[in-house]
C-alpha cells in the first residue's frame, strides 16, 4: 500500500505534477486556499482494482519466463554442442526468416550472419560451460572463461542496447490492454454478482449485520445473541465454492509472482552488494591526504634545518625536488579517489529508481482548457506505460544481465576453490544424477578423456601451459621482490632510526589525523542529538518548536467547512 510522503501514513490520494502521495491529514493541512498547491491535480488512489494489477503482473512475469526459458531450452545442451557446433538460436530465427522471405539477400549477408552467430555463440557457451565444465567434468579453466567472455559481453550489451526498448515497448501495450481487459471483468463480474437473486449476497448481508448486532445485544442484554438461521446445503455449497475460488487464485498469484524473487535472489544479492555505496574511495582519500599533509610538514622541518626530527638520517641525499614531489602525489591519489566516488555515485551506485506511482482514478478537479486537458490525458497514460516499462526492464535486466554476471562469479568461484564435485554432489541430491551421467559420457566421447570419478582438470595443453606460465611467472617475481627488498633493510644504526621516523611520519601522523576526524565527527554528532532533542522536545510539544509556534504559528484542529 502507498504511504504518504510527509507522515508515512496510508495515503488516499496521489499528485499528478508532484509525483507523490499524501494521506488524508496532510491533504487537508497542505492543498488549502489561497495556496498555489490548490492548482495541482489529486487524483483518489484506486484500492478496487488491486488484484488486476496482481494478476496482470503475475500474467505477463509467466509469459516473459517462459520465453526467456524456452530461449535457454532451444540453446540447451545436446550432443552438437560437445562438436563444436555454433548455437546461437536468436540469430536462427531471424536466419531461417531471411531464407524464407528472400534466399538472394540471404546469401548477400550470410557472412555477417555467421560472424554475429559466432558472437551469440559465445554467449551460449559461457552460461553452457558452467554446467559442463564447472560441473559436470570439472575441466573449467581461467583461460576458457577469458576467451569467451569478451565476445559474450559484447552481446549482452547489444541485446541490452537494442533489444530492451522493443521489449519494453511491447511489454508496456500488452500489459496495458491485459490489465484493462481485467479491469472491466472485474467490474463486470461485480456488477452480474450483484444482480443475482440468490443466496450469495443476502445471505452474506444477513450475516454481516446479524454478526455486527451481536455484540450490542449481548452488552445491552447480557446475552448471547440468537443463533443464525440454518443456511440450505446450496447456499452453503455456493459459498464454499466461491471462497475456495478466491482463496485458489489468491494462492496461485502469490506463488507465481514469488518465482522470480526465489531465482533471483542470490543474483540480487550480489548486485546489491556491488551496487551499494561504500565509504572505501572516502576513506582512502582522507589517508591520502593526511598522508599529503605530513609529507608537507616534514618539508617545513626539512627547509629549516630539523633533518632528524624529519626522518632524514642522510640529507646530502635528499633531492629538494624529491620532497616537493612526495606531497603532491599524494594529494593526487586523494583527488582520484574523489574523482571515482563521484564517477561511482552517478553510476553504478546510483539510486534505485523510484516505484511507480499507484493506481488512481480520474480526478475531479476540471480541466482548465483543452491544452491543459491534452497534457492531463497524455500523463495519465504515460504514467502507467512507464509503469510497466520499467517491469520489463527489470525482467530483462535479471534474466541477460542479472544471470550473466552470476554465472562467471559462479565459475570464478568454482575455479578458484575447486567446487565442481560438492556441485556435483548437490545436484545428485535433488535429482539431476542421470542428467550429469549422461552429460559426462557425452563429454568424454568427444574429447577423448578417459571416464574418471574426479574432475578432469587442466588436461588441455594451452590450460598446462597456461597454468606453467603462472607459476613460473609468480616464482619470478617473488624472487625479485625478495632480492629487492633485501637490499633496502637497514643495516646501521642510523639508517634504523632513520626508518623508524619515515615509519612514523607516514604511518604515526596519519593514524593520529585519522583519530582527530573521528572524534570530530563524534562532537558533532552529540551536538546534532542536543539541537534535535532541544528543538523538537516531547514529541514536537514541549521544545523550542512548540515555543516558535506559539509565538507565530496556529495548532490544527478538526472544524466544520462553515467555519473554515
Amino acid at each position: 500500500m502507498a504511504k504518504c510522503v510527509e507522515c508515512t501514513k496510508p495515503a488516499v490520494a496521489y499528485c499528478v505534477e508532484q509525483d507523490k502521495t499524501y494521506c488524508n491529514m496532510c491533504v487537508g493541512r497542505l492543498f488549502i486556499p489561497p495556496t498555489k498547491l490548490t492548482e495541482l491535480s489529486l487524483e483518489e488512489i484506486d484500492t478496487k482494482h488491486t488484484v488486476a494489477l496482481d494478476i496482470t503482473k503475475t500474467i505477463m512475469y509467466v509469459t516473459a519466463s517462459a520465453g526467456m526459458l524456452s530461449a535457454f531450452w532451444m540453446s540447451g545442451v545436446t550432443n552438437e554442442y560437445f562438436k563444436g557446433s555454433s548455437i546461437c538460436p536468436g540469430l536462427s530465427v531471424a536466419r531461417q526468416a531471411l531464407v524464407k522471405f528472400d534466399t538472394n539477400v540471404f546469401y548477400y549477408y550470410k557472412q555477417s550472419l555467421a560472424t554475429y552467430c559466432d558472437i551469440e555463440d559465445s554467449f551460449w557457451r559461457l552460461l553452457m560451460d558452467g554446467w559442463v565444465r564447472g560441473v559436470v567434468s570439472g575441466s573449467d579453466s581461467l583461460l576458457l572463461l577469458a576467451s569467451t567472455l569478451p565476445m559474450a559481453l559484447m552481446f549482452k550489451i547489444a541485446v541490452s542496447t537494442f533489444l530492451r526498448p522493443i521489449y519494453a515497448t511491447i511489454y508496456a501495450l500488452v500489459g496495458m490492454t491485459l490489465s484493462f481487459i481485467i479491469s472491466e471483468l472485474e467490474d463486470g463480474s461485480s456488477r452480474l454478482y450483484d444482480r443475482l437473486p440468490g443466496f450469495l449476497q443476502k445471505k452474506a448481508a444477513a450475516a454481516a449485520g446479524k454478526s455486527k448486532q451481536a455484540p450490542a445485544k449481548q452488552v445491552a442484554e447480557g446475552n448471547a445473541a440468537p443463533a443464525p438461521e440454518a443456511e440450505s446445503n446450496d447456499d452453503l455449497e455456493g459459498r464454499t465454492l466461491v471462497l475456495r475460488a478466491k482463496a485458489l487464485g489468491s494462492w496461485v498469484t502469490a506463488r507465481v509472482k514469488t518465482v522470480p524473487d526465489t531465482f533471483s535472489r542470490v543474483p540480487r544479492a550480489v548486485k546489491t552488494t556491488v551496487t551499494t555505496k561504500s565509504t572505501f574511495f572516502d576513506t582512502a582519500s582522507m589517508i591520502f591526504m593526511a598522508i599529503g599533509y605530513s609529507a608537507v610538514l616534514r618539508l617545513i622541518l626539512h627547509h629549516f634545518g630539523f633533518d632528524s626530527l624529519a626522518g632524514f638520517a642522510r640529507p646530502q641525499e635528499v633531492n629538494l625536488w624529491q620532497l616537493l614531489f612526495e606531497p603532491l602525489l599524494w594529494f593526487y591519489f586523494a583527488r582520484m579517489c574523489t574523482n571515482m566516488n563521484t564517477k561511482l555515485a552517478k553510476s553504478l551506485w546510483k539510486k534505485a529508481a523510484a516505484p511507480p506511482p499507484p493506481r488512481t482514478l480520474r480526478r475531479i478537479k476540471p480541466a482548465r482548457d483543452v491544452k491543459e486537458w491534452i497534457a492531463y490525458k497524455r500523463s495519465r497514460f504515460t504514467r502507467v506505460y512507464n509503469h510497466y516499462w520499467g517491469q520489463a526492464e527489470a525482467i530483462l535486466r535479471f534474466f541477460v544481465e542479472d544471470v550473466f554476471y552470476s554465472v562467471v562469479l559462479l565459475r570464478l568461484a568454482g575455479i578458484v576453490f575447486g567446487l565442481a564435485p560438492f556441485a556435483r554432489k548437490a545436484f545428485g541430491m535433488i535429482g539431476f544424477g542421470g542428467v550429469i551421467d549422461n552429460h559426462r559420457s557425452w563429454f568424454f566421447e568427444a574429447t577423448g578423456f578417459r571416464d574418471v570419478e574426479s574432475d578432469v582438470g587442466a588436461k588441455y595443453l594451452t590450460d598446462r601451459l597456461a597454468l606453467w606460465g603462472s607459476y613460473w611467472g609468480f616464482g619470478l617475481a617473488t624472487v625479485t621482490l625478495k632480492e629487492e627488498a633485501a637490499g633496502l633493510l637497514p643495516t646501521t644504526y642510523s639508517d634504523q632510526v632513520g626508518m623508524l621516523y619515515q615509519a612514523a611520519w607516514h604511518i604515526g601522523v596519519p593514524l593520529g589525523c585519522w583519530w582527530l576526524h573521528k572524534w570530530w565527527q563524534g562532537v558533532l554528532k552529540q551536538q546534532n542529538a542536543a539541537y534535535m532533542k532541544e528543538w523538537k522536545g516531547d514529541n514536537w510539544k514541549t521544545g523550542k518548536y512548540a515555543e516558535m509556534l506559539d509565538k507565530l504559528g496556529s495548532y490544527w484542529k478538526p472544524v466544520t467547512k462553515d467555519e473554515w
